[in-house]
């Protein structure tokens, strides 16, 4: 329907996985030599990726509306990381993230970009050769964006009601017995709206109120209007200062612990190579086939693969 529509200019199909209905229908309506932008990366930081996340956090356990009673810390127990055991599942992995095998027979012009090298002036020259509207240059601080820093991404949007009323009652971890009020005044109250950090025609207070590289990832927006009366009400203002300062610092606490404790590629790659048979399997069932192809095509990106490259040293000499 979007494809047919006259009112999208610029048209352009995402697919990140396989497993809906009628996928090889689907590919195969394509004219084969439609032009692919394939994002990759070290095959081995990409399987760390799937294996060593929280994968129960896409339920979005938590509140998406609070009030400045509410006890923050309910949220930053639901971002803290739970290491998982690992356990790879082929047919999982080869619906989602190693599904470029499934793409290779159908489509003959496909452009190969490392997303280590994804930036603002990559897109811009994609652009010129895919037809479409080059970034706009006040859109370059978007590119600092890390999407899968922490859990933060699955809190969004958090939107957190501000009313002089529930002052009283505020939520500080120096008080953490206040009284909490269940009912949110969503009329009367200055609404805060936690999110990724993107253009908008809202203020992004977060500078404010906290400063550190989550400022590039996130932004705490708040309307016009809200912004001057939180402005001309200064008992109110700093309240909400302090509630969403503290909230931000255990926030910021939450993301460096999770940053420290997830799985990292050194652990994978030990993990792997105490577990010959499972390599290989890794190695001929994920991996082979696509290197193979972006080898052919960008030897280059696959050269810099540092992680890859040892793996695969290791599972060639035990073949």
């Amino acid at each position: 329907m979007c494809l047919n529509s006259t009112h999208i200019q610029e048209q352009a199909l995402n697919i990140s996985e396989l497993d809906v209905k009628d996928f090889g229908k689907y590919l195969s309506l394509f004219d084969s030599e439609v032009k692919i932008i394939c994002g990759v990366r070290d095959p081995i930081s990409l399987l760390k990726h799937c294996l060593g996340r929280d994968w129960s956090k896409v339920e979005r356990k938590f509140e998406p509306n609070i009030n400045l009673t509410y006890d923050f810390r309910k949220i930053i127990e639901f971002l803290r990381h739970r290491k998982p055991d690992i356990e790879i599942d082929f047919t999982l992995l080869k619906q989602s993230s190693f599904m470029l095998h499934n793409l290779l027979d159908k489509f003959s012009s496909i452009r190969f970009i490392d997303m280590s090298e994804f930036s603002y002036d990559t897109l811009s020259s994609l652009a010129v050769d895919f037809c479409f509207s080059p970034p706009s240059p006040t859109s370059k601080e978007l590119f600092k964006i890390q999407e899968f820093r922490g859990y933060l991404r699955y809190m969004f949007p958090l939107k957190l009601y501000a009313n002089k009323n529930d002052v009283k009652n505020i939520f500080s971890l120096s008080k953490p017995n206040n009284h909490f009020n269940h009912s949110i005044d969503t009329l009367e109250s200055i609404v805060f709206t936690f999110n990724r950090k993107h253009k908008s025609e809202e203020i992004n207070i977060l500078d404010e109120f906290h400063r550190s590289y989550l400022n590039d990832d996130m932004g705490i927006y708040i309307s016009k209007e809200h912004f001057q009366i939180l402005r001309q009400d200064t008992a109110l203002y700093r309240s909400c200062k302090n509630y969403i300062q503290a909230f931000m610092e255990k926030i910021k606490e939450v993301v460096d612990e999770s940053e420290r404790t997830m799985l990292k590629e050194e652990e994978l790659l030990d993990f792997l190579k105490q577990r010959p048979k499972l390599s290989l399997q890794v190695y001929e069932e994920l991996f082979a086939k696509e290197l193979a192809v972006i080898s052919k095509h960008r030897p280059d990106i696959v050269q810099k693969w540092k992680y890859y490259r040892r793996f695969e040293k290791n599972v060639l000499q035990n073949k």
